[in-house]
């Protein structure tokens, strides 16, 4: 559906900048795919990108087969017609009322008026909004504001639906409904989103698959389940640590034993509910101490995060380790205190 081959965008300048340094992603037909990493990582002129709102300087930009390079200009105009965009600012007409807004695209490529008003209530029935057809952007909440935007980007009946940073500009509550809307689109209309955020939350509770953006770079990708529970790059890790608030607090750090040994224990699956940490104190006669944990769901499987320390003798410990890697439990030794 989206494939993009060793994009790399530069921007002239005194120095220039490398905003995308060979990025390749493959995106499939219906799925949901997040694309992470904070400001300045090269996020927006990645996204911006599949439309070719940004040429890359090099590399290759596929959509439903197609090299988009290679189109005229007019061919790409109705490539683009089928590529919608929500923003993070809304980007709406504030001097037309919401059915002007939904309807302006439909006019654009001609349709009649009939046609257009039909199209434009059955959208805004969609997203929830029938009932502020003839109000104005500046008498709605952010969240009915973006409403409107997504029902404007499905007026063209678009197979791609790309998300710039669409919900940061909201509040918790409006996110979760304007994320249960895209869930929505994607379910009923069987459109591809692909959204960037600098959100590790929205990625969880949203998407599919997840890549991983850092100066400008794709430092890590996979499922969603696996780039949560097995971050491997120190971004990635570090974005998952702002979910499940990994960081052990530095006054709980001094208030370990010097010979402690700290350890991060994921559980994923059915182990997620196995009392593993019980069977391990009886096995090994040994004193565990529960720092932090919490339980989640990703993708509908159980995941268990938790971060213990452990006294005594280092043998003890390596057993313990051996003893629960045995049981398909990712075990991880964050510290030593005191070495």
């Amino acid at each position: 559906m989206i494939e993009l081959k060793n994009i790399s965008k530069i921007y002239p300048g005194s120095p220039p900048v490398e905003a995308l340094k060979e990025v390749s992603l493959h995106i499939e037909k219906g799925e949901i795919y997040g694309v992470v990493g904070v400001s300045g990582a090269g996020k927006s002129s990645l996204i911006r990108s599949v439309n070719l709102l940004e040429e890359p300087t090099t590399g290759e930009v596929m959509v439903d087969g197609v090299l988009l390079s290679s189109l005229s200009s007019e061919e790409l105009r109705k490539a683009r017609r089928k590529i919608g965009m929500i923003f993070q600012q809304f980007n709406l007409l504030e001097s037309k009322t919401v059915f002007h807004n939904v309807a302006l695209p439909l006019y654009l490529v001609g349709k009649k008026r009939k046609e257009v008003e039909e199209k434009v209530m059955q959208l805004l029935t969609f997203v929830g909004l029938a009932d502020r057809a003839e109000h104005y952007p500046g008498q709605l909440s952010g969240g009915q504001k973006q409403r409107v935007g997504i029902a404007r980007a499905l007026a063209t009946d678009p197979h791609i639906l790309l998300c710039d940073e669409a919900t940061s500009a909201l509040d918790p509550d409006t996110t979760k409904s304007v994320l249960d809307l895209l869930r929505k689109v994607n379910k009923d209309y069987g459109i591809t989103i692909l959204l960037i955020t600098h959100e590790m939350d929205v990625v969880r509770n949203l998407c599919d698959r997840v890549a991983v953006i850092d100066q400008g770079r794709i430092v890590e990708q996979g499922t969603v389940y696996e780039v949560f529970t097995n971050p491997k790059s120190e971004t990635a890790q570090r974005f998952v640590r702002t979910i499940f608030g990994q960081e052990l607090p530095e006054s709980v750090h001094q208030s370990l034993e010097k010979q402690d040994q700290i350890l991060r224990i994921v559980f994923t699956g059915e182990n997620a509910k196995r009392p593993l940490i019980a069977e391990v104190i009886r096995k090994f006669q040994t004193d565990i101490n529960i720092l932090q944990g919490s339980i989640t769901e990703l993708q509908g499987k159980p995941f268990g995060d938790l971060l213990i320390s452990i006294q005594g003798d280092r043998k003890v410990t390596e057993n313990i380790i051996q003893y629960l890697q045995e049981h398909q439990v990712l075990v991880k030794e964050v510290a030593s205190i005191g070495v």
